[in-house]
């Protein structure tokens, strides 16, 4: 048997075991839904990287570093990987293959509308990365004070990332949006990407700018190579956006920037700011004279007009000026947090 046919049959049966835990998740925390519905948009991806990586950086410029390389070089490899190898998000399954199975006891009515593939769920990489880089940075503060030992550490650590993201796993299962081992594989690959990155920091903050931004060219042409290569094999580059469009409820309340390809533009526009920021290893070594009083109204002025911008994304202008403004949008905002502020908020 080809492996081209052990796959879908893997997956198929995968998908059969874990569709009753989506089911169980609906029944279960029914009342909780107004709960989940916020958390699945306030630790969205886009989110944690316009709001919530900017304010808690504010803290301290060596944690933004390693927030930011680490999510923008995580977030990118997570929009390739779904790209690449797109699978089925639970809604779409069960509304796909309903004439087969006869599911019943689902809500399906949830406005369920994400245009990119389910593998590896971008909000538990995204999220994953984000709280346990602070949750490490803020144990290790504490620790000195008092007195923890490593272990103790990193059991806190991990069960202080592990109850908020358990919760999010149970928004992404109950809306139908992600099976379980969609969060679970995120998750790891976080895990797997931070535990990396931090064994190579002082190598990557070294990176001259030229040799930073040769690199997210070069990655910038992987997409170009993988889009013909799909042509080449017969696969379709835009099948998850045209599930999405057989399948949503609400067409209208599809989003431009959860597409596929609008969201490489968004993380290629994050790390060529990360880019043009190298090298960091001085900022980072003189983070600790981060002045919080300056650092913080900076910061918010910054987020305000980054969601201005976002608000007024030229939509129909084309394409091409769309996506090439969400590139300079998130190029913008990562090279001030990384290279302007740490100049101006000493």
């Amino acid at each position: 048997m080809s492996a081209a046919s052990v796959y879908p049959s893997y997956l198929t049966r995968l998908y059969e075991l874990e569709i009753g835990l989506n089911r169980n998740v609906q029944k279960q925390m029914r009342n909780t839904e107004p709960l989940l519905q916020d958390v699945n948009t306030y630790l969205d991806p886009q989110m944690i990287m316009d709001a919530w990586l900017p304010l808690v950086g504010t803290l301290s410029h060596k944690l933004l570093v390693r927030m930011a390389v680490s999510v923008s070089l995580l977030n990118l490899l997570t929009s390739l990987i779904k790209w690449i190898a797109p699978e089925h998000r639970p809604i779409w399954w069960l509304k796909e293959y309903n004439s087969r199975y006869k599911f019943k006891g689902f809500n399906t009515g949830a406005n369920t509308c994400d245009t990119s593939a389910g593998f590896p769920s971008s909000h538990s990489v995204t999220f994953t990365a984000f709280a346990f880089i602070f949750f490490h940075w803020l144990l290790l503060k504490l620790g000195r004070q008092c007195h923890m030992s490593k272990v103790e550490k990193c059991v806190l650590t991990h069960a202080m990332v592990s109850l908020p993201l358990i919760l999010l796993w149970c928004g992404r299962l109950y809306f139908l949006t992600e099976f379980l081992h969609q969060c679970i594989g995120g998750s790891i690959l976080a895990m797997a990407g931070i535990h990396f990155l931090n064994r190579n920091t002082a190598v990557l903050l070294k990176f001259s700018k030229l040799c930073a931004v040769m690199f997210v060219v070069a990655a910038g042409m992987l997409p170009l190579g993988i889009y013909f290569a799909m042509l080449h094999l017969d696969e379709d580059p835009h099948w998850s956006v045209r599930m999405a469009f057989k399948w949503c409820s609400e067409v209208t309340s599809m989003r431009h920037e959860a597409g596929p390809i609008y969201v490489l533009f968004r993380d290629y526009g994050y790390l060529l700011g990360v880019a043009l920021s190298c090298p960091m290893l001085q900022s980072y070594k003189n983070g600790n004279n981060n002045n919080i009083y300056k650092r913080l109204p900076a910061t918010l002025l910054l987020i305000f007009l980054n969601f201005t911008a976002l608000q007024n994304t030229p939509k129909h202008m084309g394409r091409w000026v769309f996506l090439i403004y969400e590139l300079v949008r998130n190029c913008v905002q990562s090279y001030t947090l990384l290279s302007i502020f740490p100049k101006i908020c000493k």
